[in-house]
């Protein structure tokens, strides 16, 4: 008895190592909804997931009254304005070394947000025109009303909540938020699929939680 356990054990460990060596981080892209927005590059989903926007590096928020952390001030009312409260289409699972989630960040529109970052030149990345802001201590003023950001906001009403739960096919659908109706211009991460209905093939993995989830297909975002 003790050895088939022991047995049962090394297979769950074995599975888990081979998850790790070959599921496709960048394979995973969702729509997520952003509940509450951390600071200029990181928000918090409904499922309390935390997201590290892929492609912007924003100033920190520290060091009140210094020049680094009255642009992180900005930054992060920039990513409130637009992404709090908002649907957004997340293409990738990668997570950093403090646990979150990566991906790059697309809004309503095809818009990336990354882009809107950088046209505030908010990014510390961004070059020469954010090191001369930086050297005079100057920031671009988010000054942002609902009008501007409306063209990139999803309403609730878009989208309906699908279950997890096994399909009849067997599949696995792994709980998402999908857009009712083709409105809307989709990211590209939809031009990854493979197949001709529009689906993206996902392998098996564990969760944090030490549960399996089975490989699956999900559907992508409508054209």
């Amino acid at each position: 008895m003790k050895t088939n356990k022991t047995n049962g054990n090394a297979r769950k460990l074995l599975m888990a190592l081979f998850v790790t060596l070959f599921v496709d981080a960048r394979a995973w892209a969702d729509w997520l909804y952003v509940e509450r927005v951390i600071d200029g590059d990181t928000f918090v989903t409904k499922q309390g997931t935390k997201v590290r926007i892929e492609g912007v590096d924003t100033p920190e928020i520290k060091g009140a009254g210094s020049k680094e952390s009255r642009r992180g001030a900005q930054a992060k009312k920039l990513a409130q304005a637009y992404l709090e409260g908002n649907f957004v289409w997340a293409d990738g699972n990668a997570t950093d070394k403090y646990g979150r989630r990566v991906a790059k960040i697309t809004l309503r529109g095809n818009k990336s947000y990354a882009d809107i970052v950088k046209s505030y030149d908010l990014d510390k990345n961004t070059g020469s025109a954010f090191s001369l802001r930086k050297l005079l201590g100057k920031t671009k003023q988010v000054n942002v009303t609902p009008e501007d950001t409306k063209p990139y906001r999803h309403s609730p009403d878009d989208f309906v909540r699908i279950p997890e739960g096994m399909k009849k096919d067997g599949t696995w659908v792994h709980g998402e938020y999908r857009l009712k109706s083709p409105e809307g211009n989709p990211p590209p991460a939809a031009a990854r699929s493979t197949s001709t209905n529009r689906e993206i093939q996902v392998k098996g993995y564990f969760r944090k939680d030490g549960t399996y989830v089975r490989p699956h297909t999900r559907s992508l975002p409508p054209k």
